[in-house]
């Protein structure tokens, strides 16, 4: 497990031509998009109390997230084979961040996305080439446990992908469109409308590399008077969903 560094900036469409205009003669667009973009959505799970999602509100220098993600629309079932699925851990510690990931089989991913009990069952449903993963397995296995996850959330959001032309180890991404979705509605995106979680004309903006940014990026940055803004998209999509709510109750 690797720690990266990531810093987030909300940027205007303008913002986003201009860094681009200006850091293009040293990125390469991300293979695995068309035109460097490609859809990203993912199911978040947290405990009936919603303990993860408190851990960033109250800034908990040590966290995580719980997510299934897959790419581009759901597939109907009969092309279920061609989807790929991965359960995640994002762990957050200050300003580092690492990732866990296991390839779960198209119908695990598909058996867990309709029922998060299923989440007891994890070692039936990842790769069995994934199952080397012993300690990730097993601290996803204790989240599950000791929080008893639910689905919270659904979060969708367009995303165009840059790396560095000599370190592709350095990121850089733009998504956009960002929207939330009840948690059993993870089907709609592609398809229906969610919940904004940002202005049509912005994008969040992230910069990942591993130990330190590279200096031509930090110039860039620095030259068109950018500022880091820290953002969850997964908060952000619980405060969207639910303050609604609360508000109707708070009325009755």
């Amino acid at each position: 497990m690797i720690s990266r560094y990531e810093i987030k900036f909300r940027v205007t469409h303008e913002q986003r031509e201009r860094f681009l205009a200006a850091a293009k003669p040293g990125l390469i667009e991300d293979p695995h998009g068309k035109n460097a973009c490609y859809r990203v959505s993912s199911v978040y799970y947290d405990s009936p109390k919603f303990d993860l999602y408190w851990e960033k509100i109250d800034g908990i220098a040590l966290r995580r997230k719980l997510r299934l993600r897959f790419y581009d629309e759901l597939k109907s079932p009969d092309q279920l084979q061609d989807q790929v699925f991965f359960l995640e851990i994002k762990h957050r510690i200050k300003d580092s961040v690492c990732k866990e990931r296991v390839r779960l089989t198209p119908e695990g991913g598909l058996a867990i996305l309709q029922n998060s009990d299923e989440l007891a069952n994890l070692r039936e449903y990842v790769l069995e080439e994934d199952l080397k993963f012993h300690s990730t397995v097993s601290l996803m296995e204790w989240m599950q446990a000791s929080l008893k996850c639910k689905a919270a959330n659904t979060i969708s959001y367009l995303r165009e992908a840059w790396m560095g032309k000599v370190d592709d180890r350095v990121r850089i991404t733009f998504d956009h469109a960002a929207c939330t979705y009840s948690p059993d509605s993870y089907s709609k995106v592609g398809h229906e409308p969610g919940f904004a979680l940002i202005p049509e004309e912005e994008s969040i903006m992230e910069i990942k590399f591993n130990q330190s940014i590279p200096r031509w990026l930090r110039d860039i940055v620095a030259e068109q008077g950018l500022t880091p803004r820290r953002y969850s998209k997964y908060a952000s999509g619980i405060d969207r969903l639910w303050k609604p709510l609360e508000s109707l109750q708070t009325s009755v």
